[in-house]
């Protein structure tokens, strides 16, 4: 009974210890029981994508349904490829409709264990919004093109105007060998 009593009081620590934790980061956790389908999120799901807890169940087709259009048919072929090789490790980048109907930009990390057999087992990961790293990447990406178009209308621009001056140095030249009088000098005051 002292084992039993003190093996309850490990256990007891180590749940809260965890509790503490999943309340401590801003990432949702989660714990995905590949037997049974059964899924544990953490309360910071309800927070980062805008939904009750009664519209997040059963976690996993909640999540299935809100991954964007887009991105949804690749994330679950790499799933199943990722179950098919056996691998243990998972990171994915995807598009996820919160509550309101905007989309956050997701980084989800896992880990996966498999028995003697290959067989999934469990899968315990989580979800970090990197919306605002995306949109500061999408507006350096911008900066970035707007810089490289003016460095280039800026050469284009000097080449122009290197040309212009030869072209000038030559009509100066003309016009200096043609008289006052000669018919063609209106043409090369016109080009000049």
């Amino acid at each position: 009974e002292l084992e039993s009593s003190e093996h309850r009081r490990a256990k007891a620590r180590a749940e809260q210890r965890f509790r503490l934790l999943s309340q401590a980061t801003n990432d949702v956790l989660y714990d995905w029981d590949l037997q049974s389908d059964a899924t544990w999120i953490s309360d910071q799901a309800a927070t980062l994508f805008r939904y009750s807890p009664d519209q997040m169940d059963p976690a996993r087709e909640w999540w299935e349904r809100n991954l964007h259009p887009e991105d949804r048919e690749a994330i679950l072929a790499r799933i199943e490829q990722l179950f098919k090789l056996r691998e243990t490790t998972w990171v994915a980048e995807f598009r996820f409709r919160r509550g309101d109907g905007t989309y956050a930009h997701i980084l989800d990390k896992g880990v996966i264990s498999y028995d003697p057999e290959g067989k999934p087992l469990r899968w315990i990961g989580s979800l970090t919004d990197i919306s605002r790293r995306k949109a500061l990447e999408d507006t350096l990406r911008q900066a970035q093109k707007l810089e490289a178009i003016g460095q280039l209308a800026g050469g284009v621009a000097h080449d122009f105007n290197n040309m212009l001056t030869v072209i000038t140095g030559y009509v100066d030249m003309l016009l200096m060998k043609l008289g006052p009088k000669d018919p063609h000098r209106r043409y090369i005051e016109e080009i000049r």
